[in-house]
């Protein structure tokens, strides 16, 4: 048997099963989606395309409110790449709602495993920063 990362021990579950309760109460929906384990916070514990694709489903349809963000956060990353980068260019087009295919059409000289997990990394910070 593996061992458990902090996130997956019985003590944290249940502080954050207490803590989502209450921020439920208060009208909090988490943008984050639901394990068999219970609420988990998938950038902890790392994330796949199709995890970013659920998270963004929970919007409650709302993907407009999730490339809202995403355009927002399009300053962070010119601010820290340059406007003239590849992760610019990548986010830009993933901003602004282009598939895989589209995004790598902008940076074509990079690896579609490199575009891929950057762009993963930026909306694990866009969770972060929600």
């Amino acid at each position: 048997m593996s061992e458990k990362t902090v996130f997956e021990t019985p003590e944290f579950l249940a502080l954050q099963a207490k803590w989502y309760k209450k921020l439920k109460k208060k009208g909090f929906v988490d943008i984050e989606f639901v394990t068999h384990t219970g609420l988990q916070l998938p950038v902890l514990r790392g994330m796949s395309l199709m995890d970013v694709k659920k998270s963004r489903d929970r919007w409650g349809g709302s993907k407009a409110e999730y490339f809202r963000l995403a355009e927002h956060h399009l300053i962070a990353v010119e601010a820290e790449y340059g406007p003239n980068s590849w992760q610019y260019k990548a986010w830009l087009a993933h901003s602004e709602g282009a598939c895989t295919p589209g995004v790598m059409k902008r940076v074509p000289r990079q690896k579609r495993s490199r575009v891929k997990a950057f762009i993963k990394a930026q909306v694990a910070l866009i969770h972060l920063d929600q």
